[in-house]
């Protein structure tokens, strides 16, 4: 017997002005205890990595505009500072930028039937809550994962030969080919991130098919110990300095692109064709290629997990949700690099 399944949108959801009120309005109960195995399991596996490579700000309004405090200003170099005769001081100024985000719900829900819970927990000693509290939050993680690396891998307006932030090495040094000069092609990422913004990037992301051709480079392989059996995120790690960077991140996590009911279809959200330098920063006022706004007055944490009471339908039903925007703050803190053809 199977548990019917009802995903809704965002927009369906009840609108909410804080975590309190929430309750308040619709008896939900959070369910905190699902959320915190959750994502400590995510961490150990590393499959998401979009909360990385665009930290998780909490903002109080839901949409805004926030100043940006330009480059041009902030690296200025007046010729000289000399105190003048008249004993005045040379006066600076800064200019700044606005820059928008505009938080929106997503979410979606399963409902519980009570006779086939009931029924399954019986028969089969499930636990339908955490069944549906497991698929509601990955789903949720899902499509914040696609959002970032759809910006992180935009090659049509994010990132352009015309801006000068993308390189085609696909012709001369592919990570395909294990004896690719694939050292150099990194550190002049790092050069042109630094010449055109005066930040250091410091990360690159990257998917699971690419770390395995990072791996598998002869320059790469030359700078590893022999020991191979450290996990993907402690090869990462030991690789990065390597290239000149603190950190890599290495997207693993995949979706099933076949229509429900069909032969599943594996499809990844971060594309083999290619890697990201990038600035990292931890908030709005540090450089950084961009940030998740979460609107904590209605989603306290990246993933809400609620449980709710519908007498009409005689269920239980479980709801995740979060209120976020990806936000590229600026392309210039990015390099996108195209490895390889397939």
């Amino acid at each position: 017997m199977e548990v019917l399944i009802l995903i809704v949108g965002a927009a369906l959801l009840l609108a909410m002005a804080s975590p309190a009120m929430a309750v308040d309005a619709t008896h939900a109960v959070g369910r905190a205890d699902l959320v915190g195995a959750f994502e400590e399991a995510v961490l150990d596996e590393g499959q998401y990595v979009g909360e990385q490579v665009f930290p998780v700000v909490p903002v109080s309004r839901k949409k805004a505009f926030f100043p940006a405090i330009t480059r041009e200003s902030l690296l200025q170099h007046p010729d000289t500072l000399a105190r003048g005769m008249d004993a005045t001081y040379r006066r600076l100024i800064f200019q700044t930028e606005d820059r928008a985000y505009a938080c929106e719900e997503r979410g979606g829900e399963i409902l519980l039937d009570d006779g086939q819970v009931a029924e399954l927990a019986t028969d089969y000693g499930l636990e339908p809550d955490e069944v549906a509290g497991r698929l509601l939050y990955h789903q949720v993680r899902r499509q914040h994962e696609a959002a970032v690396a759809a910006q992180v891998f935009d090659p049509v307006a994010n990132f352009t030969a015309g801006q000068g932030n993308y390189t085609d090495v696909t012709g001369s040094e592919p990570w395909t080919d294990p004896d690719a000069l694939i050292v150099p092609t990194i550190l002049a990422a790092i050069e042109a991130i630094a010449g055109r913004t005066g930040a250091e990037p410091a990360a690159m992301v990257m998917n699971r098919t690419n770390f395995h051709r990072l791996m598998n480079n002869a320059q790469i392989r030359a700078g590893l110990a022999a020991d191979r059996t450290k996990t993907v995120r402690e090869l990462a790690s030991a690789i990065a300095p390597l290239l000149g960077l603190e950190q890599i991140y290495v997207g693993q996590a995949v979706y099933n692109a076949a229509p429900l009911g069909g032969a599943f279809s594996g499809a990844k959200f971060w594309s083999n064709l290619y890697v990201n330098v990038f600035v990292r920063g931890d908030g709005l006022t540090r450089p950084t290629l961009g940030v998740t706004t979460l609107y904590s007055e209605d989603s306290a944490q990246n993933v809400v997990l609620e449980e709710y009471r519908d007498d009409t339908r005689r269920s239980q039903v479980m709801r995740a949700r979060h209120v976020v925007d990806e936000v590229v703050c600026d392309v210039a803190f990015g390099q996108l690099i195209k490895v390889a053809a397939a």
